[in-house]
């Protein structure tokens, strides 16, 4: 599926309907533990007062989207919402997928902070081709294909 893409936009469409139809067929239980299982793992279900910003992706267009606590979204759902690898999970009206389909590492949206911390599950590969350069920014903050650590 992300080979037979045309750039990273029409991945994030192709695996949002894949989740989606893949979901179609199943009674929705999952994502009630889904959610449960991610809450459990919380230190606490309220968002910090510190800035976290967490990633999904809108399983109907391909886009990006990213929760904050102003989103009007719990933590818990935003957090399932994120890792929700496979499947479409719903918030309200809305269904999204894993948020690493945006970048694996969406350190892209720590742009302006002094000090950074950046957790690379992957270790710097990458799910999609190489030369899909990331052409798109969300907000004020522009996308990069790298981000490290300063203390400037």
């Amino acid at each position: 599926m992300i080979g037979a893409a045309e750039d990273a936009a029409d991945m994030r469409r192709r695996m949002g309907a894949a989740a989606l139809d893949m979901d179609a067929a199943s009674d929705g239980s999952g994502q009630t533990r889904w959610r449960a299982t991610v809450a459990a793992r919380l230190p606490g279900q309220l968002w910090p007062q510190r800035p976290v910003l967490i990633t999904a992706v809108d399983a109907h267009t391909g886009g990006p989207v990213v929760f904050d606590r102003d989103s009007g979204v719990d933590l818990a759902d935003a957090v399932a919402a994120s890792c929700a690898s496979g499947f479409a999970y719903t918030i309200g009206d809305n269904r999204y997928i894993d948020g690493g389909y945006r970048r694996n590492e969406n350190a892209d949206l720590a742009a302006g902070y002094g000090r950074v911390l950046v957790l690379s599950p992957l270790g710097g590969r990458t799910r999609t081709t190489l030369d899909w350069a990331p052409t798109k920014s969300i907000g004020s903050v522009g996308m990069t294909s790298s981000a490290h650590a300063s203390d400037a």
